[in-house]
């Protein structure tokens, strides 16, 4: 049985999905333009060499978590090739983090009825197509809420520690008056 939580965040547990081969990069499916919009078209110049937060020659998909660090290890990577698939980009990588590679990002902008910006992916969406899987959902659209800053963060390490990776929903420029 599979967990998931959303809204302003998703957390997904444990899939029935037979362990593959880990996928660092998910492949983009043949023909899709990854040029023109999204984070795929970004240039390569703009990514930073030096970063005093991520050190660039650490291997994030290997790393292990230590007693400051936790980490998903083999967590796959994707960028997102149009500006509204956000959500179902970053579902892409939860899903073969578990070793479903069933799914496209365009598959899953259908599956999650994604629409146009500035509407984009509703979280309830989101939690539906988790659930037609089969995964058990919880999400601040159901879940109660947190008392308290820190038994919000209490419940986002223990997940990550049982290696449970946990979406986060934000708004955008226009929802935000940004």
């Amino acid at each position: 049985m599979k967990k998931l939580l959303i809204a302003l965040l998703i957390v997904m547990s444990l899939s029935s999905f037979a362990a593959a081969e880990p996928v660092k990069v998910i492949p983009y499916p043949a023909g899709i333009d990854t040029k023109t919009e999204g984070a795929s078209s970004a240039p390569q110049s703009i990514n930073h060499k030096y970063s005093i937060y991520f050190d660039t020659m650490t291997d994030y998909f290997e790393l292990q978590s230590n007693e400051r660090r936790i980490i998903l290890s083999n967590f796959p990577t994707y960028r997102q090739t149009k500006e509204n698939t956000c959500d179902p980009a970053a579902a892409l990588t939860v899903l073969y983090y578990y070793g479903n590679t069933d799914y496209t990002e365009a598959g899953l902008v259908l599956e999650m009825k994604t629409q146009p910006y500035p509407i984009d992916t509703n979280p309830k969406d989101i939690l539906a197509f988790f659930e037609r899987l089969g995964w058990t959902t919880d999400s601040s659209l159901t879940h109660k809420r947190f008392e308290d800053y820190d038994s919000f963060k209490n419940f986002i390490i223990e997940n990550l520690k049982n290696n449970i990776p946990i979406m986060v929903e934000t708004s955008s420029g226009a929802a935000t008056g940004a």
